[in-house]
Order: structure tokens, then sequence, then C-alpha cells
């Protein structure tokens, strides 16, 4: 997704964390939505961004390495 502002591309970054830390879940996962909660403008709502298979892969990288134990 490409987020511009006044016609120019605008980095943001998100602060994520695992929903659930049940890996056989994250790995059987048909289809990951990303629920982005925004305000703009005053307005609130949640955008839910479909993962591709790239973004999907790091996804379950990052769960499994936040949620292996210590």
């Amino acid at each position: 997704m490409v987020v511009t502002r006044d016609g120019q591309a605008v980095e943001m970054r998100v602060q994520i964390r695992p929903a659930r830390c049940d890996l056989h879940a994250v790995a059987e996962d048909t289809g990951t939505l990303i629920p982005l909660r925004m305000t703009v403008g005053g307005t609130h709502g949640v955008l839910k961004v479909a993962a591709g298979p790239v973004l999907k892969g790091a996804v379950h990288d990052f769960a499994a390495a936040v949620c292996a134990p210590h």
C-alpha cells in the first residue's frame, strides 16, 4: 500500500504485536489481514490490509521470533 500526501509517498512506522502466540494457528493462516487503527482528521476507523506472500512470510517469521520461548 502506498500512502501519499500532496502527491509524495509518505513513510509510516507502525508498532505491531501478535494477537496470539499459537504458532500452529499462525502457520495454518489462510488470509492474513492486518488491522490498522487509524485517526485521520478526527475520524477514527480500522483499515484491514490483506498481506501478500512476502508480507505474510515476514509476519510469520516475526510471530515465530516474538513468541519463541525465552
